[in-house]
């Protein structure tokens, strides 16, 4: 019979923070330290904590909830895709992360609360530079903003990764 939980976290951070770490697949890599990946719209695929789970996004209010499905990697083709529902709450000063997966096998319910506690509320407390025991990690995406990096095709050197082509021909003459 399928199993359900719920789980939530106090941030001081604003939803809209928080909704970008779960939204925004380069800010969620960043504030969890896992891979995340997708598009956070409706009908599309997303994954997560480095592939380890992954599923389809069903509805997004922005800055207020996604709704998901949710399958773990590991799972036997019999079982069928969970619902996960974030819930992202004004609270005093900050916010509050809700998480509710229902239709789970029975025997993922304690590793999943672990997960969330472990992989995602921690890690975000500390990159949101909460007092949660650890010291924020470094990183160059930050709550609301988008990850900026080295265009597409170049090094870090900046210089590109594939040669231009050479140009052929003679060169033309400008025209005053």
């Amino acid at each position: 019979m399928p199993k359900s939980f719920t789980v939530s976290a106090s941030f001081k951070a604003a939803p809209a923070a928080l909704f970008d770490a779960f939204a925004n697949p380069a800010v969620g890599t960043e504030a969890t330290g896992s891979k995340f990946s997708g598009d956070c719209r409706a009908g599309a695929r997303f994954a997560a904590f480095d592939r380890k789970a992954g599923g389809v996004t069903l509805r997004v209010v922005k800055n207020r909830s996604i709704v998901r499905t949710w399958r773990s990697a590991g799972w036997d083709a019999s079982i069928e895709d969970a619902i996960l529902v974030l819930a992202f709450t004004p609270e005093g000063e900050g916010s509050s992360l809700t998480v509710t997966m229902v239709g789970l096998p029975g025997s993922e319910v304690e590793t999943l609360k672990s997960l969330w506690k472990v992989s995602a509320f921690e890690p975000i407390k500390a990159w949101l530079k909460l007092p949660a025991g650890k010291s924020a990690k470094k990183t160059s995406v930050k709550p609301g903003q988008k990850r900026r990096g080295r265009p597409a095709g170049t090094k870090a050197s900046g210089k590109p990764s594939v040669p231009a082509p050479k140009k052929r021909g003679r060169p033309r003459k400008e025209r005053a």
